[in-house]
């Protein structure tokens, strides 16, 4: 028997993706194979069990949504377990398989401090951050704390917008 099933997670929430990175990707479930299993157990073994535990919430409410600067494949969803007292994140292949399924490449624990300076990933990533809060005046991306919309930062354009869906 495998130690590893695939498992379909759900759908993705397309509808903050694609506000938060002005992306228009079409709906579609995600679907985390056995071989990405294996791989983000080798790679982060003392994450693995959470990431899988909370992937759904993940993907459906996250925090944060981002894309490095040298990933144009793929993109990663963080969000904070206040639960597990962990930020978790799962980075997901942006075209869909032959099935219409978004392809998740691994899914890991990032930093406290990382999350705070706004790259809940390496340095260099992401991210818009999204909000709960309802809109104001139909606006889906406003500042956050002054900070403007986009800026260059590492060398690359960094979007830093706050999205605000409806609760």
């Amino acid at each position: 028997m495998a130690k590893y099933k695939p498992i379909d997670c759900g759908p993705l929430a397309v509808g903050l993706v694609n506000d938060a990175m002005g992306w228009s990707l079409r709906p579609g479930p995600v679907h985390f194979s056995a071989s990405a299993q294996e791989h983000a157990e080798d790679r982060h073994p003392a994450d693995y069990a959470l990431c899988i535990r909370h992937i759904g919430q993940i993907l459906q409410a996250p925090d944060w949504v981002g894309q490095g600067p040298k990933d144009r494949e793929g993109f990663v969803m963080v969000r904070r377990i206040s639960v597990a007292k962990a930020i978790l994140l799962v980075a997901i292949k942006l075209k869909p398989d032959a099935h219409g399924r978004y392809v998740v490449a691994s899914a890991y624990r990032v930093s406290r401090i990382a999350a705070r300076s706004g790259c809940p990933h390496r340095q260099g990533i992401l991210a818009a951050r999204v909000s709960k809060r309802p809109r104001r005046n139909g606006a889906s991306f406003q500042s956050d704390g002054g900070v403007p919309r986009s800026r260059i930062s590492f060398g690359f354009r960094l979007l830093y917008a706050v999205v605000r869906r409806s609760v």
